[in-house]
């Protein structure tokens, strides 16, 4: 099962008035990352965003958009108070009571105020979006709200993992040469104070640690 929130922009700004079911919600995030490969990625950005949410103090706002179930759960400090933002309401009531706070809003319109978090996390979004200059106006949003600090994921240019999607014929993502990311980046206000790919090599997912 495809996640919602990973559809084509198209569809993403028109999702509001749609939802999964607490169903699916539950299988989907029992499938999801279940294989060896997924399961691997999943703990390693755990692992990166963990260390680097270590810079946060106690009762700071972090907004985590797209939320989904919570899978990014256990890489929050257990002082910090995280925002859970998502068009899926389903997948609002799904996560863990960690997460006091849950707004369903769209992550092009955040209906948040100016520098209200001090940090803001969005992963696995950009890479689905049918084109990169809608990743622009995620990402300025993004660092509009927060005041200090956005992680971001995105699938930059790599050879192994583009030919294996070619070869088992996976559906359309977005592959992005570094050099464009870094013109987002600076789009939006942002300077990259670390860049971590999760699996070297073989796989396109890199995370961005970046400040206003």
């Amino acid at each position: 099962m495809n996640n919602k929130n990973d559809q084509k922009v198209g569809s993403y700004r028109d999702l509001l008035g749609s939802d999964f079911g607490q169903d699916e919600v539950k299988k989907y995030a029992l499938r999801r990352y279940r294989t060896p490969d997924q399961r691997i990625l999943h703990v390693r950005e755990l692992r990166i965003v963990k260390q680097w949410f270590s810079f946060l103090a106690p009762g700071d706002l972090i907004l985590d958009v797209p939320s989904g179930y919570g899978r990014m759960a256990a890489a929050f400090p257990e002082a910090g108070r995280p925002v859970a933002a998502d068009l899926s309401m389903d997948m609002l009531r799904a996560l863990p009571a960690f997460y006091r706070f849950r707004v369903r809003c769209s992550a092009h319109e955040l209906p948040f105020r100016d520098n209200m978090f001090r940090a803001v996390l969005c992963l696995r979004l950009l890479h689905h979006l049918e084109a990169w200059e809608h990743a622009q106006e995620i990402l300025t949003e993004a660092a509009r709200v927060s005041r200090e600090f956005v992680i971001i994921s995105v699938y930059e240019k790599n050879l192994v993992h583009e030919s294996w999607r070619r070869v088992k014929g996976k559906g359309s993502i977005i592959f992005v040469d570094p050099d464009d990311i870094k013109e987002m980046i600076l789009k939006a206000g942002l300077n990259t104070l670390k860049k971590k790919r999760v699996l070297s090599f073989i796989h396109a997912q890199t995370l961005y640690l970046l400040k206003k």
